[in-house]
């Protein structure tokens, strides 16, 4: 294969798909040892992918679709199942799932339950997004200094956040894991006429998140991750 993370990028960047980047957790790999393997994706996102599983009426909801798992030399295609559990609503209220995740990945074999790739950033890249739903998806597992090249152009994608890229999909999407993401309508009038200078991006960092609640190491980091992601 040997597809480099520039060729990859540009590749995966046609109109009407949705890059979806998380860095792979314990659970998603595996490695927690969790029952709940395969890779977790916000609902309000994979209801916007794949219409068909909003049925809240119908036990875990599902549909397939193809998956190829990627890195620079090799590439793991499978029929990949999106599943809403969705026990939570009905059988187990206090202790059930209300979760969708993406199963079916192959076993052992698949890169995206590799214990090794714990921690690495995975651009799930949705292909023919529209009111049909989804209908392929291409994975690339970044190794060691592909992810700079990736956080580079669409900011840090921290462990437990996610960010969302529309490349002129149809449907109406949530924006990001993290809260200081400005769409176009967003952008100060002003900034679109004069560059901000950086005690602008403060302020507007500092405005875009607060939490009187959280202990200040943890606002300091906040806000200087905030500010990069409007920079």
């Amino acid at each position: 294969m040997n597809v480099d993370i520039e060729q990859w990028l540009d590749e995966a960047a046609a109109p009407g798909t949705v890059w979806y980047l998380k860095r792979l957790s314990a659970n998603d790999t595996q490695h927690s040892g969790a029952h709940q393997a395969g890779p977790y994706i916000p609902r309000d996102v994979m209801f916007r992918l794949f219409p068909i599983l909003n049925r809240p009426g119908e036990k875990n909801p599902d549909c397939e679709f193809d998956l190829a798992s990627e890195s620079a030399s090799t590439s793991h295609t499978v029929r990949a199942r999106a599943v809403w559990y969705n026990n939570k609503l009905r059988d187990n209220p206090e202790g059930g799932r209300n979760e969708v995740r993406i199963t079916r990945l192959g076993g052992a074999s698949s890169p995206l339950l590799d214990v090794e790739n714990t921690g690495a950033l995975a651009i799930f890249a949705f292909q023919g997004v529209g009111q049909q739903g989804t209908s392929r998806c291409r994975v690339r597992i970044c190794a060691a200094g592909e992810d700079d090249v990736v956080e580079n152009l669409w900011g840090p994608v921290d462990p437990g956040q996610w960010r969302l890229i529309d490349f002129e999909s149809s449907v109406d999407l949530p924006r990001s894991g993290s809260s200081c993401w400005l769409q176009p309508e967003d952008i100060p009038e002003t900034w679109l006429r004069n560059y901000p200078s950086g005690e602008e991006v403060v302020r507007k960092a500092v405005e875009m998140w607060r939490s009187a609640d959280a202990a200040v190491d943890k606002r300091l980091i906040e806000r200087r991750r905030c500010e990069f992601e409007i920079f």
